[in-house]
C-alpha cells in the first residue's frame, strides 16, 4: 500500500474521467490484483467479480453507486473514506445531468436552442486540486504503459494467464508473486521467468503445477502467505560447507546450472522437469532418492542429495554445464 501522499483524492475530480482514473490509481495505490480486490469483497461479505471490476474501471462513465461503496471498501478504505468516494461520485453525477440538461436541443422548426433551465456558474476548484490531478495523471500514465487502451476492455484479463500473454494483468501476476517471496521483473510479460515463478509457487501451494495462472493459483496467491528461501550468499556459504573438498567447483557448478537460485526449474520439451539448485531430474528425485518436489525446491535437501550424487564418484562429472546462465 502507497503512502498518503500519493493516495487519490476523489474530490479533486472535477470530471466523470478524473473520477475513474483516480479510482485505476486507487488499485494501484493499495496494491492489490483484480481477483485480491474480489477476494477482499468476499471476506467483507461482498459481492464484487474481478471481470465486473476490469470491465467498470475500463470505462470513462460513473459506474453505480453501490460499486464503487463496495470497491473502495475492498481496496481497504474505511467508512469516513468510503462516504468521500461517494459523495464525489453524487456531485460528479448531479453535474453530469445539469449538462445534459442544458445542452443544445432542436426545435420544432429544427433550429437549435438551448436548455437555458436552471443554469448555474461552475463552482471554483479548490485549491490545490490542479496539483492533485497532475499526480493522479502521472500514476495513470504509467498504469496505462502497461497495456490500457482507449478503446475496447483494457483490463480485462485472460482467464487464465500464460505464455505469451501481455499487459497489466500479467504484471499484477507478477507483483503479487514479488510479495509472495519470489524474485522476478514485474515488466507486464508471461514469458519462461514468469512461468518458472508460477511452476515454483504452484508446487509449493499444493497446486497443479502447470505454470499457467488459473484461477487457483490467483485465489492462493490472494491469501498472501509468504515463501522463504536462501540468498545467492546463504547458498554459496552452504556449499563450501558441504562440499569442503571442491567447493569452487560446487559454488560454479551451482550458479552454472541455477545462479545459485533455490526455485530453479527448467521444463524440458518432453515435459520432464530440472529442479533446484542442482537441477535434480523428476527420475532423481521421485525414484532415486524417493522424495518429491517440494523436497527438491528446499535449498538443503536439494544440496543433500547433490552430495549424495557425488560421493559416488567423488566428482561432479554427472552434472553438464558449458558456461553460467545469463
Amino acid at each position: 500500500m502507497g503512502d498518503d501522499e500519493s493516495r487519490p483524492d476523489p474530490a479533486a475530480a472535477a470530471t466523470a474521467s478524473e473520477f475513474m482514473a483516480a479510482l485505476r490509481v486507487l488499485r494501484v495505490w493499495c496494491g492489490l490484483t483484480f481477483r485480491q480486490v474480489e477476494a477482499a469483497a468476499r471476506a467483507r461479505g461482498d459481492v464484487l467479480p474481478h471481470t465486473t471490476i476490469a470491465t467498470a474501471l475500463g470505462r470513462e462513465s460513473l459506474p453505480r453507486e453501490a460499486l464503487v461503496t463496495t470497491y473502495v471498501r475492498a481496496c481497504g478504505a474505511d467508512e469516513p473514506e468510503v462516504a468521500r468516494w461517494v459523495a464525489a461520485r453524487r456531485r460528479l453525477a448531479v453535474g453530469d445531468a445539469a449538462a445534459k440538461e442544458t445542452s443544445p436541443r432542436k426545435t420544432s422548426s429544427g433550429t437549435v436552442s438551448p436548455r437555458t433551465a436552471d443554469v448555474r456558474p461552475a463552482e471554483p476548484r479548490r485549491a490545490g486540486s490542479r496539483a492533485r490531478r497532475a499526480v493522479i495523471g502521472a500514476v495513470v500514465a504509467g498504469v496505462l504503459s502497461f497495456g490500457l487502451q482507449a478503446a475496447g476492455s483494457p483490463e480485462r484479463c485472460a482467464d487464465p494467464l500464460g505464455m505469451g500473454d501481455n499487459g497489466l494483468c500479467v504484471k499484477d501476476l507478477q507483483v503479487a508473486l514479488q510479495r509472495t517471496g519470489f524474485a522476478l521483473p514485474a515488466d507486464g510479460r508471461f514469458g519462461p521467468y514468469t512461468k518458472m515463478r508460477v511452476v515454483a509457487f504452484q508446487q509449493l501451494s499444493g497446486l497443479p503445477p502447470t505454470g499457467i495462472a488459473d484461477q487457483p493459483t490467483m485465489d492462493e496467491l490472494a491469501r498472501h502467505r509468504t515463501i522463504t528461501s536462501w540468498s545467492p550468499e546463504q547458498v554459496e556459504h552452504r556449499l563450501r560447507e558441504v562440499f569442503a573438498e571442491q567447493p569452487d567447483q560446487a559454488v560454479r557448478l551451482a550458479n552454472c546450472l541455477s545462479r545459485l537460485d533455490p526455485m530453479w526449474i527448467y521444463g524440458r520439451p518432453d515435459k520432464t522437469r530440472d529442479w533446484g539448485l542442482f537441477q535434480l531430474n523428476d527420475h532423481e528425485v521421485l525414484f532415486d532418492f524417493r522424495s518429491d518436489h517440494n523436497a527438491a525446491l528446499d535449498p538443503e535437501r536439494n544440496i543433500q542429495m547433490a552430495r549424495a550424487v557425488w560421493r559416488r564418484t567423488g566428482d561432479f562429472s554427472r552434472w553438464h554445464c558449458e558456461q553460467p546462465i545469463t
